[in-house]
Order: C-alpha cells, then sequence, then structure tokens
C-alpha cells in the first residue's frame, strides 16, 4: 500500500510539471531550439516601422536569440515593454509584461503573463498573453480579458482584437460589464496602477456597453 501512494504521488508530480512546463511558452521555445543561443543581449531593443514610419518600439532586459531556418525566435525573458505609435508618430499606447518572444523575420511580437495594454485616450487592456500581427497591423489574444476605462467602467470577456493604438477594439465574447461603483471579484480585474514612461527610457451586470466608443465594438458570440 506503501508503493502504491509512493507511485501516485510521483504519477501527480509529473502532471505538475508537464502542466507547469506547458504553460510556459518562452521556455517551451527554448527547449525546442538548441540548448546554446546563437546570440545574447541585454538591454535589448528593436524599432519597427513601416515605409519608414516608426509602428513600434520593443525593449526587453535580456534577450537570447536562436537562428532556426524555419522559427528564428528572440526570446525576451527579462520583461516586455512595447511602445505603439499612430501614423503622426505620436504614442498612442504601451504594453508590458514579464516575458515574450520576437521573431525578426516577420516583426511580431508575443508577450506573456500580466500583459497590460494602456492606451493613451485611457483605454487599459488586461490578459495574459497576447500577440502583435505587424503585417495585419493588429493585436490580438484567445485568452480571458478585462477591459477599463478612464470612466471607472469595465468590460470582460473571452477573446479580443483591436489595432495597437487601441482605437477600433473588439471583444469576441463578452461576459458583462461593471459600470462605475461596481465591485469586480477577479483577482486578474484589479489593474495595478502606474506611471507612465517616455518612449526613449528603457454581479450587478448589465450587458449594455453604452460607454463603449462609437470606434470599438463588442461581438457576443454566447446570445
Amino acid at each position: 500500500m506503501k508503493h502504491y501512494y509512493i507511485k501516485i504521488a510521483l504519477i501527480l508530480l509529473f502532471i505538475f510539471f508537464w502542466a507547469c512546463e506547458k504553460k510556459d511558452p518562452v521556455n517551451a521555445v527554448a527547449k525546442e531550439q538548441q540548448s546554446i543561443p546563437d546570440q545574447e543581449m541585454w538591454n535589448f531593443e528593436v524599432k519597427v516601422t513601416n515605409r519608414g514610419l516608426l509602428e513600434a518600439h520593443l525593449r526587453s532586459g535580456h534577450m537570447v536569440f536562436y537562428s532556426d531556418e524555419k522559427n528564428p525566435q528572440s526570446i525576451l525573458n527579462q520583461g516586455v515593454l512595447v511602445d505603439f505609435y499612430d501614423k503622426n508618430g505620436k504614442r498612442a499606447s504601451t504594453l508590458t509584461a514579464d516575458s515574450g518572444m520576437f521573431n525578426e523575420k516577420t516583426q511580431d511580437v508575443k508577450a506573456f503573463r500580466n500583459v497590460i495594454v494602456e492606451s493613451d485616450s485611457g483605454v487599459t487592456l488586461f490578459t495574459e498573453a497576447i500577440e502583435y500581427d505587424q503585417k495585419r497591423e493588429k493585436i490580438f489574444t484567445d485568452l480571458d480579458v478585462l477591459i477599463t476605462t478612464d470612466n471607472g467602467d469595465s468590460l470582460w470577456g473571452h477573446g479580443f482584437e483591436s489595432d495597437p493604438q487601441m482605437n477600433h477594439w473588439q471583444i469576441t465574447k463578452l461576459r458583462g460589464v461593471a459600470h462605475k461603483g461596481v465591485d469586480m471579484s477577479q483577482d486578474f480585474s484589479k489593474p495595478r496602477k502606474k506611471e507612465k514612461t517616455d518612449s526613449v527610457q528603457v454581479d450587478s451586470v448589465g450587458l449594455e456597453p453604452q460607454f463603449i466608443s462609437p470606434d470599438s465594438s463588442v461581438l457576443n458570440d454566447e446570445s
């Protein structure tokens, strides 16, 4: 009987570590690549441009690069900071995350864990992973999201897509709207205040989102 419990404990321990590893895409990619990176850089930064116009400025405390022919990746494992710019060259939004990946071939960015996208217009997105598609000029996720406004209102749902400037955005599956003064119980729905950094420095719920701007929309697929 003692050996039986030990065996069960080992199986559960294996499942636990397998699940944790599966949820860590940065480490998973590193293990798929060769063990020794081709390049390593501290205070990494890169500027993404389109037709000579600055679209995004990406920075991270540490980067390791694997030059795989099919899937070259720069792994960002000491924080991610991305400033997105409008057509006039003015910063319009800022993305922060714990870690991420940058594809030098496509100029795409993936960000993971504690992801916050804050627009200068007062709209803020909270989620656990998001992707920036440079060719489509879109940021998107298929995970749970929370949107807050500077009016104190909040929306949460599943799935999100927007332009990087957060001017035209959609929540794919709306779960609810909490207006100012409503206490939300979800842990990830408690936004953390942070100072805006200069770009050169490294439930009582109603489904009536009346405060959404005309440029934004919510798609409720659950109806």
